[in-house]
């Protein structure tokens, strides 16, 4: 229902200045060592990987993030930050894409980079925990017991990263296997989930919850295939994407929680793809686009956001009307573009997680437009369910000796006027 126009009040706020910024490393190297192939380097793979027995030998994972420790900033070096923050945590994050057994992770203390070998890499066994030729620290400071299906995994990496931060050089992890199957991780040359390293106050808030108990979805599937226009605007003229769009028109949007899609079988909500739901069939074009909105409230401004989604096959995010993020798509998009490429396979159930500017959040109500695109109108499937994860930014704690700034801002005009709704 639509509310009479109104603004919301003023609020003048004044608060000890402190120095917060955002700290998610997504560059850095990953390659392997194979021992079956001694001289091979694999650093522009678009995977990499852990196996305890590969075409008679092991193979070992190596992986470092880009961290300049003592770049200048305003707000303090990063190893600053570190050193101050309490409570601080360090978690890696890798998407698995192909399923095996666990590994343990060991800190490195030799250097490695895309053209290292098993041969070249030490004394030439891969990484070693033990002895005079070891080459990493000897106890595993995090493990992963197994993968036990394709999804984004996290790892508690905070001792390293404050054992950097406190003068040990960063050469990265070796994951040593913990059986004979070998492990597939996407790497940074990979175009789905590349390795993140995300460094907080260990304070996440959960905007968009995924699943069948999380966040409710109004969604729109009734774009036929070749049909290049979005649903009109409404009748303030808003598009489908933005905050103040009524979606409440139950002939044109319905609602409903994830996972959505058809054709798989494990959907919570089926998707109409023009023939009802099911796989496509026969000669009648099937539809490709479909188009889901939510909405979350913040109520602090996080440091950093991430958004974890499964989709099949082309995505693009809007928050509060503006285009954050478009993966799988080649502009320019309208409702008849076709996804770049078909995923099929493991790829499908890939939780890919995506780094989302935080620019683009209000304090309140925020709205979070999706469209998902299928690669061809005789695909047989579509997937799409989203978490939305806020972390807070580390903090440059100031030195007891210096004197807080007190900063004073308006931070509170609201407009809750032509187009608040309930759903």
């Amino acid at each position: 229902m639509r509310m009479p126009s109104r603004f919301g009040l003023l609020a003048l706020s004044c608060v000890l200045a402190g120095s917060s910024q955002a700290a998610t490393i997504t560059t850095g190297m990953d390659t392997f060592l194979q021992e079956a192939v001694p001289a091979a380097n694999n650093g522009t793979n678009p995977v990499w990987e852990w196996d305890g027995e590969d075409g008679g030998g092991e193979n070992h994972g190596l992986l470092r993030f880009d961290l300049n420790l003592d770049a200048p900033d305003p707000d303090g070096t990063l190893r600053e930050r570190i050193l101050a923050t309490p409570g601080f945590t360090a978690e890696l994050r890798i998407n698995v894409s192909n399923v095996g057994d666990g590994t343990d992770l060991h800190r490195l203390t030799q250097a490695f980079d895309g053209s290292t070998t098993w041969s070249n890499f030490g004394v030439g066994a891969g990484v070693i925990t033990s002895g005079v030729d070891q080459n990493a620290e000897t106890t595993s400071n995090a493990g992963l017991a197994g993968a036990p299906s394709v999804a984004v995994y996290s790892i508690d990496v905070t001792t390293d990263l404050l054992a950097w931060a406190n003068g040990a050089t960063n050469d990265g992890w070796g994951f040593l296997p913990l059986g004979t199957n070998g492990v597939e991780i996407e790497s940074f040359e990979s175009s789905a989930m590349s390795p993140l390293l995300i460094l907080s106050t260990g304070v996440t808030t959960e905007y968009i919850a995924p699943g069948p108990t999380g966040a409710t979805w109004t969604y729109h599937d009734q774009i036929a295939f070749g049909d290049s226009n979005y649903p009109g605007p409404d009748a303030e003229g808003d598009e489908w994407y933005e905050a103040d769009y009524d979606d409440s028109d139950p002939l044109l949007w319905f609602t409903g929680t994830g996972q959505f899609g058809y054709g798989d079988g494990d959907e919570n909500t089926v998707v109409d793809n023009g023939q009802g739901g099911g796989a496509c069939s026969g000669a009648t074009p099937c539809n490709i686009t479909f188009l889901f909105r939510s909405d979350f409230t913040v109520i602090d401004l996080p440091g950093d956001l991430i958004a974890e989604v499964t989709r099949d096959d082309g995505i693009r995010i809007y928050i509060n009307g503006v285009e954050v993020f478009t993966d799988n798509l080649t502009g320019p998009i309208d409702a008849a573009t076709q996804a770049d490429n078909a995923l099929g396979g493991s790829d499908e159930d890939l939780v890919n997680s995506f780094v989302l500017p935080t620019t683009a959040l209000v304090i309140g109500t925020n709205t979070i437009a999706v469209e998902i695109h299928n690669a061809g109108p005789t695909s047989s499937d579509v997937s799409f369910d989203l978490r939305l994860i806020g972390f807070e930014a580390l903090t440059l704690v100031p030195e007891p000796s210096s004197a807080p700034l007190l900063v004073c801002g308006l931070i509170g005009l609201a407009w809750l006027g032509r187009s608040s709704r309930h759903r």
